[in-house]
């Protein structure tokens, strides 16, 4: 998998973030697809508080910053397009705001690293499919994600 990665949040960030947030992110597409030879892209954009809220009121009439947003490029994914033999599939964006995250990494008390992590992995996992609306899909996604961070070696 393919991962297109810009920062435009303005935030200090650590070093080394962007391979460590990219080696989670392929790791659990690794975990949950079932075409692991098929060529794909993810793009993942980190932005700044204000550049968030204006895209969760727009997409999601919801008048505050978040800290993860996914957007798929397709409604569903076909792996079996001869287009992949030439082209990656895009499966979508994936928009995190640092500024938000170091907060949260505050209140859990883990690294900003760790949080970062697991808010890419948590939007590519919608990406594919997953949602949490009801506990036992909530249950499912996260206990997925804290896998996928383990194997990762990206612990609390």
């Amino acid at each position: 998998m393919r991962v297109l990665y810009g920062d435009r949040s303005g935030e200090d960030l650590p070093a080394g973030l962007s391979e460590t947030v990219t080696d989670a992110l392929r790791l659990a597409y690794r975990a949950v697809s079932k075409t692991r030879k098929a060529k794909t892209e993810v793009s993942l954009s980190l932005v700044t508080a204000e550049e968030i809220h204006a895209l969760n009121m727009e997409y999601r009439q919801v008048d505050r910053a978040t800290d993860v947003l996914s957007f798929a490029a397709r409604e569903s994914v076909s792996f079996r397009s001869k287009a992949l033999r030439y082209a990656p599939l895009p499966l979508g964006d994936i928009v995190i705001c640092p500024k938000t995250a170091k907060a949260q990494a505050a209140e859990y008390g883990h690294s900003l690293t760790r949080e970062m992590a697991f808010l890419a992995v948590h939007g590519l996992l919608h990406l594919l499919g997953y949602n949490h609306e009801t506990p036992e899909e909530e249950k499912r996604m996260f206990n997925l994600q804290e896998k996928i961070l383990e194997q990762a070696g990206i612990n609390r």
